[in-house]
């Protein structure tokens, strides 16, 4: 069984549109739309270690020592490369004590996406009474960017950015989470549940797609975060954009893991039940850690 941490809240988003019928959610959803259009909406910029690895990973001559040296000025990434480096994933069997043995085990991809997965329990933040859903929705972030993965290595497509498709595939739900945190601050009816439900069910694709290309990503990634939530063969989504949204399902299943198999997602990349066995084993580690 999956456990999904995030239907243990009890302000869980409805799956059936409810969360939207009050007047006060609508209000919300169209003062946070107006917001958007008016270009004042907030988007911090990504920690400058992380926009480094970023870059040096895009560089077809990147050199690895180079990276490391950026995980020195770090002692968050160094521990968190050094620990994924020690994982049964790498085959490790001893905890590695060398960085640059760590880095070279998870290479230069791997420090960029310890290093954006650290960057996003960083950025946004909602102290107060939203604090909990905030560290929920981070988590679950990156229990979608390990599943995502899983899916690219398994059905053999591109890993490059299969980690970073599922990290920053729903970034717009934290990023709502910290506005209205802030709006609740001072007025404290922005804080209420069914506000904040239809906001994140509503605008979270549109706001993560605008924070992706802010923060220029990849293509692919702010594609999967605009799109994995609207597959449609007939558009050609890409792989990453699929295998997103196959995560996304099985995170949420529950028991009922085999009903992913009917998503769209699942079809667009091949995904059969032999394949589940490990997409769940994937995600219940990643909540583990």
């Amino acid at each position: 069984m999956i456990s999904n941490r995030r239907a243990d809240i009890a302000w869980s988003v409805t799956s059936d549109g409810r969360a939207c019928s009050s007047g006060a959610a609508q209000a919300t959803r169209a003062r946070i739309t107006k917001t958007l259009r008016e270009g004042n909406f907030h988007i911090p910029a990504l920690p400058q270690v992380a926009i480094e690895l970023q870059q040096l990973a895009s560089r077809p001559d990147a050199d690895l020592a180079a990276a490391v040296k950026l995980a020195y000025r770090d002692p968050d990434l160094a521990a968190r490369v050094l620990a994924i480096a020690s994982s049964p994933a790498f085959g490790a069997r001893a905890r590695i004590a060398d960085l640059r043995q760590a880095a070279a085990r998870i290479g230069l991809n791997g420090m960029r996406d310890a290093a954006m997965g650290l960057a996003m329990r960083r950025i946004f933040r909602a102290p107060g009474p939203l604090q909990e859903r905030m560290e929920a929705e981070s988590k679950r972030l990156y229990v979608l960017g390990c599943a995502t993965l899983y899916l690219a290595r398994t059905r053999g497509f591109d890993m490059m950015f299969g980690f970073l498709c599922g990290l920053f595939a729903d970034v717009g739900r934290p990023a709502l989470l910290s506005l209205l945190a802030s709006w609740g601050r001072g007025q404290p009816e922005w804080l209420e549940h069914g506000r904040i439900d239809c906001a994140l069910e509503h605008l979270h694709n549109e706001v993560g797609a605008m924070i992706t290309a802010q923060w220029e990503l990849p293509a692919a990634v702010v594609a999967a975060a605009r799109d994995h939530h609207d597959i449609d063969p007939k558009r050609e989504p890409t792989p990453l954009t699929c295998a997103v949204a196959v995560a996304d399902a099985a995170i949420d299943a529950g028991d009922e893991i085999k009903q992913v198999l009917d998503a769209p997602g699942a079809r667009c990349i091949g995904v059969t039940a032999d394949h589940l066995g490990g997409l769940v084993d994937t995600i219940l580690q990643a909540w583990s850690e």
